[in-house]
């Protein structure tokens, strides 16, 4: 059996890519039947991880009635990304953020979010719950 070299191939060592400037010396030797290789790397010079804006996740938005993964998106990109921003947010502002998001997000109705967010914001979770129930699809029954 023979071994080819692929320089564009990715390479992962115990589930984590190296980067494309590592350079790795692959020793293939034939057994019976099954080839057995040996990895060695010998240097890593693949970029350090750099912090991106979702390493400082904010509050789980999802938890407010009303809000799915891309509302909550929308919600953080727009700066209220913890229940304590969304809380003291202005009604016409979060609709604002949807209206410019497009159609798709038009029918959302934002008027419980601050309500919901200040009790979420106070570990009012029982509250929350209770208001949630009187709610269909974040919007006032």
């Amino acid at each position: 059996m023979d071994a080819t070299f692929n320089p564009e191939a990715t390479i992962e060592l115990k589930g984590k890519k190296l980067g494309a400037t590592a350079s790795v010396e692959v020793a293939v030797k034939p057994a019976k039947k099954e080839v057995k290789s040996a990895i060695k790397v010998v240097e890593d010079k693949a970029p350090k991880k750099v912090a991106t804006k979702k390493a400082s996740k904010g509050d789980d938005l999802k938890k407010i009635e009303g809000v799915g993964p891309k509302i909550a998106e929308l919600l953080s990109t727009g700066g209220f990304d913890t229940f304590a921003k969304l809380s003291e947010a202005n009604v016409e502002d979060l609709q604002n953020i949807l209206d410019e998001a497009g159609s798709r997000y038009t029918s959302h109705n934002p008027t419980t979010w601050p309500q919901q967010a200040a009790l979420a914001a106070a570990d009012k979770w029982e509250e929350l719950k209770e208001l949630q129930d009187k709610l269909n699809g974040g919007r006032p029954e």
